[in-house]
């Protein structure tokens, strides 16, 4: 399903999350995001507050951390949050998760990881449809309801399931945590780039009045800069938009496919 629309502004917190590890080969440096995606319904008349969470973790190395931009880092963490229905209009925590790994990313010798939370309300809760045919997927391994109809009743059994969901995001960070660089080197990031014939033929325009702000590398456009604008009309820096297109395909701030 598409991301329901959020009410109000996001809540979201950054924090450390399991102690560093070191690091035995210098080259194989890397950053691990766990990601906690609280949607809360905002209850109609007569209607109980409900909640459901998702969890998603993710891993880059250092030097996709610090490349130019940080593109191909923002491209990974906006997919992140897509695939747990976040609209875009929260991706730009993305950034603050970049500027926050490079502030606490100070010591050469440790791995580190860190927790993000994301709380938003919406006029309604996302229900993923998983396929019948994915042997993989556990319906309560990744997501959890909780609605307080039920809460007078099976306050023990909400207990258990928010016990048993720690554990498993538990789980997910240590097996992580464990597998080998060498391993993660192997496993291929599906990012589908933009046609080049596609980046070629986009529009260029002139700044001639108001200063206009690059989402990519969060830096103004002056007047009488030459910049390129998407057939979405949002407008960036050429050099930024072009090395974001030859990752993503889409559209930085509305996720419009450029074809």
């Amino acid at each position: 399903m598409t991301s329901p629309k959020i009410i109000g502004d996001p809540y979201y917190h950054i924090v450390p999350y399991n102690a560093p590890i070191p690091i035995e080969i210098e080259e194989n440096r890397w950053f691990s995001v766990v990601l906690y995606a609280k949607f809360l319904r905002v209850p109609l008349e007569h209607e109980e507050y409900s909640n459901v969470l998702f969890t998603n973790c993710l891993q880059f190395s250092y030097e996709t951390l610090m490349r130019f931009n940080s593109t191909e880092a923002k491209v990974i963490l906006q997919d992140m949050f897509a695939e747990v229905f976040l609209p875009n209009s929260v991706f730009f925590i993305t950034n603050e998760i970049i500027n926050y790994c490079k502030k606490i990313w100070d010591d050469n010798e440790y791995n580190l990881s860190i927790k993000v939370d994301v709380d938003v309300f919406v006029d309604q809760l996302p229900q993923p449809k998983w396929s019948d045919d994915d042997n993989n997927y556990d319906e309560d391994d990744d997501y959890d309801y909780d609605d307080d109809d039920d809460n007078d009743d099976n306050d023990d059994d909400d207990d258990d399931d928010s016990d048993d969901n720690s554990y498993e995001t538990d789980d997910l960070v240590d097996l992580i945590d464990d597998v080998s660089i060498d391993f993660m080197d192997d496993i291929p990031i599906n990012f589908v780039a933009a046609d080049e014939k596609s980046i070629e033929k986009l529009e260029k325009v002139w700044i001639k009045e108001d200063l206009i702000f690059c989402s990519i590398c969060l830096e103004k456009v002056s007047v009488g800069l030459e910049v390129t604008r998407l057939p979405c009309t949002h407008t960036y820096h050429e050099k930024c938009i072009v090395e974001w297109l030859q990752i993503s395909k889409f559209c930085p701030n509305c996720r419009v496919e450029i074809v």
